[in-house]
């Protein structure tokens, strides 16, 4: 996300959409690295928050093709292992477990999702918000 444009939220909104669609047609090998330091880096400058940054994976897990959804999972990935405790809380709310528990359409999306879960709730261990939400998905998708 260009730095000129950390001062409109307006801008920065676009910017943050068109990196994801970016990443969301990168390769599968793709490191999301690169996008999901950009985005936190919108959040904690302060001009977007955590849904901002979240928002425009919400398609991508509804329905766009399976390779699209790793990516938005790895994305969002990428995000949970360094973002704020606000976006893993926004994260282990009811609408995103929602979304995680439905995405995974396909065996390969599904194991996918269980095995990020499972990622999750060994990280989170000691947060006991975010380990009872996230252990609360893994037992409803396996």
């Amino acid at each position: 996300i260009n730095a000129e444009y950390m001062g409109s939220p307006k801008i920065a909104r676009k910017e943050v959409e068109s990196l994801i669609a970016s990443q969301l047609v990168s390769p599968p090998t793709d490191d999301p690295s690169y996008c999901c330091q950009s985005l936190l880096t919108a959040v904690s400058s302060g001009v977007l928050g955590v849904k901002d940054v979240l928002r425009p994976l919400k398609k991508p897990l509804k329905g766009d093709p399976p390779h699209m959804q790793i990516a938005a999972l790895n994305i969002l990935e990428g995000l949970m292992k360094r973002g704020p405790m606000s976006l893993k809380l926004e994260v282990a709310g009811k609408k995103w477990t929602d979304r995680l528990i439905k995405a995974g359409g396909t065996p390969a999306l599904r194991q996918h999702v269980q095995e990020m879960i499972l990622r999750w709730c060994q990280w989170y261990m000691a947060e006991p918000q975010l380990y009872s939400a996230f252990t609360a998905v893994f037992e409803k998708i396996v």
